[in-house]
């Protein structure tokens, strides 16, 4: 018995440091962007935060609604546990898509029913709500647009005096508060085992579609879809970033659309999400 039990043992101990093998065998191309430090609280909530530059302020607040109402986390703050690729598509005409692929599973999150951006109405909040509402709005880059000087002075002499409007969290808590209630967001999750040839094979393809080294924007706009129609592809290891992004058009033959649609249907998603026509 005990002889079976130290068979046993030194099996579970192999299998293991072949995991363990698995994990460090994988070099990703050079590309893609690094992490940045010290983050703050404002760089929590941009989901590009590394591409911040490039990216300005686009659709900081849209991405972080996303990304909540899909319980994922930012992935260009710091390197994961393990690494990560995630595909995710939205826009007119497709139920929102996120999937995450890792070493051992396929994770697909779909929309099923509800509103992912909640409309929100000041008239919820009491005056001075109302207002700290906007400054701490501004602060953390959410709202835009010009404001007369004495106004500007006044944010600025309150956010001065007062910690809270640089504050994600007491923002979170206005912004819920003033909330219309509408119907309540579901998503479906479909999880796919994957085993170790087939996330190499997975990774590999990745890595020769020239990804890592992509420009971030892959629209070519003079060919884009009018519906708004968009789609993008984040990967996180240890060491790098890297986020690509194209909008949906008719005909699409380029490398980085041939790449999603691969992903697709390593998803088993491909007849779903159609993402050339």
């Amino acid at each position: 018995m005990s002889r079976i039990f130290v068979l046993a043992f030194i099996a579970i101990f192999l299998a293991c440091n072949q995991n363990d093998a698995e994990k460090d065998d994988i070099e990703f191309p050079s590309g893609g962007v690094n992490y940045i430090s010290p983050v703050t609280q404002i760089d929590s909530i941009n989901s590009s935060l590394p591409l911040k530059d490039s990216f300005s302020s686009l659709a900081i607040k849209n991405t972080f609604d996303f990304f909540a109402a899909f319980d994922e986390p930012n992935l260009s703050i710091e390197g994961q546990d393990e690494p990560v690729f995630r595909f995710v598509l939205d826009g007119m005409g497709y139920k929102p898509l996120i999937i995450n692929f890792r070493r051992q599973k396929i994770i697909s999150k779909i929309a099923e029913s509800g509103l992912i951006y909640q409309e929100t109405d000041r008239d919820l909040l009491n005056e001075v709500e109302s207002l700290h509402y906007r400054i701490v709005g501004r602060n953390l880059g959410f709202f835009f647009g010009k404001v007369s000087e004495t106004e500007q002075r006044l944010f600025d002499s309150l956010t001065n005096s007062n910690p809270r409007l640089k504050d994600m969290h007491y923002f979170d808590l206005l912004r819920k508060k003033a909330t219309v209630k509408g119907p309540s967001f579901r998503y479906k999750t479909i999880v796919q085992n994957i085993n170790g040839k087939e996330y190499h094979n997975l990774i590999d393809s990745i890595s020769h579609s020239g990804f890592w080294q992509m420009g971030h924007n892959q629209t070519m706009i003079r060919y884009a879809a009018m519906d708004g129609a968009g789609f993008y592809l984040e990967a996180n290891t240890k060491q790098q970033y890297q986020f690509v992004q194209k909008d949906v058009e008719t005909n699409d033959t380029t490398k980085f659309t041939r790449l999603c649609k691969y992903l697709l249907q390593v998803a088993r998603l491909e007849r779903q999400y159609k993402i050339d026509d």
